[in-house]
């Protein structure tokens, strides 16, 4: 080491060895590289925000003073305490693909395709970005991929961690195809989490306890009907968030459209009285979302919105975790205990059919369906009255 000057760096002769570094003892990092042929370069060594050794050449000497290489080296290093990346930067200037446009790309032309296409943008923003935000894409590594689901994992969300990884595999697959990468870093990692099979199913005691509870609970008054409305119809929590006025007949049939309904099929769930009651105490609409957002009412909630109401009243309604699809299986087995056949409750539920005969059978089961949840209206009321039932069961 020694402080590096005009003088100091003419008066250096070539190695025997390929290269020699002179470091410079003011500037930490900054060098002068002399090569055996003789050409002299600036160089200067940087660890990057995640702790990872770079190198990058700044000018050889004699295009730059020393003071003026070093002046430059200091730059360099202001942007990277400011979370810059001086080489992807450079790689950027000459065609590479940094990570935050590979992302942006899968948002603009996966995520608008895809029905969960708003979960995966939300998760690339929040998990994502901030990480790899400003690096090339071909630069996150398997090790980086590991890092970050076990840093998630660690947050005592272990379910996320696992969707974090599948959602990394699916944008680099997305890259592969577009060439905008060569391989895939979440190839053939595996989850950072065991996933146990979700069984929670509310019993009556704790279903009349959460729907008192539910209007105790701080917050917006729709996402606390909406919880409800789940219970009340068995349908999936997104669909619920999603509904729209227009959407419902004047007989009381809902018609989830395709584009929303999870197997792309147009689905008709016909509204017991308990549900219709529900959604007249909404301030309803000839059209739009029943359950407005509150901070842009000319769009639904979010089905993450329901969930973060159950995560923010857990100390007042003082039960056990349950998740709002805790409460569509909920509903579907209390109609299955009360007779309701498995091919009912399946189209019910909105299942798909992979059968053979599926292909046959164009019965709509309306009026099954009406049958069965209508009988699960009125056990819910009386559950949530606190009534012996007078439902009877119904036959399979």
């Amino acid at each position: 080491m020694a402080k590096l000057t005009k003088r100091l760096i003419d008066s250096l002769k070539a190695p025997r060895e390929p290269f020699a570094l002179i470091w410079d003892d003011e500037l930490g990092g900054f060098c002068v590289r002399i090569m055996a042929s003789g050409i002299k370069t600036y160089l200067l060594d940087y660890r990057d925000r995640h702790g990872r050794q770079h190198r990058i050449k700044i000018a050889r000497h004699g295009v730059l003073t020393c003071e003026e290489a070093r002046n430059q080296a200091k730059q360099i290093l202001a942007g990277i305490a400011k979370g810059g990346d001086p080489i992807a930067e450079r790689e950027t200037a000459r065609g590479a693909v940094t990570f935050r446009t590979l992302a942006e790309d899968y948002i603009r032309f996966r995520c608008a395709e895809k029905k969960s296409g708003p979960e995966d943008a939300r998760m690339i923003r929040r998990e994502l970005l901030p990480h790899w935000g400003r690096r090339l894409a071909r630069d996150v590594s398997r090790r980086d991929v590991m890092t970050l689901a076990d840093e998630i994992k660690k947050r005592r969300a272990p379910v996320m961690a696992n969707r974090t990884l599948s959602l990394i595999r699916r944008l680099y697959n997305f890259g592969l195809d577009r060439e905008l990468v060569e391989s895939n870093p979440a190839a053939r990692v595996k989850p950072p989490a065991l996933e146990k099979s979700r069984e929670r199913v509310l019993d009556n005691a704790e279903i009349k306890a959460l729907w008192h509870g539910l209007d105790k609970l701080p917050g917006f008054p729709g996402t606390r009907l909406a919880l409800k409305l789940i219970l009340a119809t068995a349908q999936r929590p997104g669909e619920i968030a999603a509904l729209r006025w227009e959407e419902i007949d004047a007989e009381g049939v809902w018609t989830i459209p395709a584009e929303r309904a999870k197997n792309g099929r147009a689905h008709r769930v016909p509204l017991s009285p308990l549900a219709l009651k529900l959604l007249h105490s909404l301030e309803a609409g000839k059209e739009g979302p029943a359950f407005p957002s509150p901070l842009d009412p000319g769009r639904p909630i979010t089905r993450a919105s329901l969930a973060h109401l159950l995560n923010r009243g857990r100390e007042i309604l003082a039960m056990e975790h349950f998740t709002p699809h805790d409460l569509r299986r909920t509903a579907g087995s209390k109609m299955s205990e009360m007779g309701v056949s498995r091919l009912v409750l399946s189209r019910i539920l909105n299942h798909t059919d992979k059968g053979i005969t599926s292909v046959y059978d164009r019965h709509g089961y309306d009026e099954e369906k009406r049958a069965a949840i209508e009988a699960w209206g009125a056990k819910l009321s009386d559950i949530v009255a606190g009534r012996k039932s007078k439902v009877l069961p119904l036959v399979r």
